[in-house]
């Protein structure tokens, strides 16, 4: 009856003593019969800033208190929240720089990050291709893990690649896979991860415009079978019967037609502008949109959290979280 509604995780910083820098740590959430969730968090380190010391003495006004340390805290929390958001997706942590990675054929680059979701028991090697070599290149082929780096981001950078076409821009993806034969065994046969990335045509007379429209689109969040654009980040309504929309796109190329359902959880909360969404082998990563509209329950229920069902056969369901604002 409760499995909808949000429960709360608070993460308290420990001190470790060491002048160490800021740390990264994974809150691992596990469940019987399901794949280990990972968030990503950041330690600030407090040990390599200023120290007070304890002297005798005499106390005149020149020996006033040193800069205090929490004002250097203050900065690095800072930092901290500039931080893209990582987005934990299969057995890796993807942070894309400015939530998109987007370069153009006039050779620019962009770069994105890749760390494992959990520790492994021995080395984990990853592939990494790029699907369209007419499009873009990678900076490397493979990112080597170990049990004690496994959560250290490494980073790939992508380059645009000219192709000579006036086709526009150009959406493709970059996979990360498993190398079986050079990694634990744990990790053998988990399906690929897909980072979307989009190269901008130079050989139109629009693409500085395009440019700054791909740059202002919400970053794609790559889940199962799809990715997922939020317009703002999120979806929310309200009773009062406004409406919020995100897109989802296949996360690759099928060799024949692909049905995507699309459900409300609550219909007493939310209702969908479709039912259905059809992707062919040619529109595969053509964002389709939906539409989702506040349904007034006539209840004082508060906000209520819905979720938007995406499913097909052979795939595990995508859920789109949504809110409902209350209006009683």
């Amino acid at each position: 009856s409760n499995w909808d509604v949000p429960q709360s995780v608070t993460v308290t910083g420990v001190n470790d003593g060491l002048g160490d820098g800021d740390q990264s740590v994974n809150i691992v959430l596990s469940a019987d019969g399901f794949e280990d969730v990972a968030v990503g968090v950041v330690n600030a380190d407090n040990d390599g800033g200023p120290s007070i010391d304890v002297s005798s003495s005499s106390g005149d006004a020149s020996d006033g208190c040193p800069t205090p340390v929490e004002a250097e805290v203050e900065e690095e929390e800072e930092e901290v929240e500039e931080v893209a958001p990582a987005c934990v997706v299969g057995f890796g942590s993807v942070v894309e720089s400015s939530g998109s990675t987007v370069m153009s054929e006039g050779g620019s680059s962009d770069s994105f990050t890749f760390a494992l979701a959990s520790q492994p028991g021995s080395s984990v090697v990853v592939s990494v291709v790029s699907s369209d070599l007419s499009e873009a290149s990678v900076s490397t082929s493979s990112l080597t893990f170990s049990p004690s780096n496994w959560d250290v981001p490494q980073s790939v950078t992508v380059t645009g690649v000219n192709d000579g076409l006036d086709d526009g821009n150009q959406k493709f993806d970059i996979k990360i896979s498993i190398l079986d034969a050079l990694s634990d065994g744990a990790y053998a046969s988990l399906a690929d991860q897909n980072v979307s990335v989009t190269n901008l045509d130079n050989d139109g007379d629009e693409e500085e415009e395009e440019e700054e429209e791909v740059e202002e689109v919400a970053p794609a969040c790559v889940v199962g079978f799809g990715s997922v654009v939020e317009s703002s980040g999120s979806t929310v309504m309200s009773e009062g019967g406004s409406s919020d929309s995100f897109t989802f796109a296949l996360a690759s190329q099928p060799g024949s037609s692909v049905v995507v359902s699309v459900v409300s959880s609550d219909l007493s909360e939310a209702s969908v502008s479709t039912s259905s969404l059809t992707f062919s082998p040619s529109n595969w990563d053509v964002p389709q949109s939906v539409t989702v509209t506040g349904v007034n329950d006539g209840l004082g229920d508060g906000d209520q959290s819905v979720n938007i069902v995406l499913s097909a056969d052979g795939f595990e369901d995508v859920l789109v979280g949504a809110t409902n604002i209350d209006n009683e």
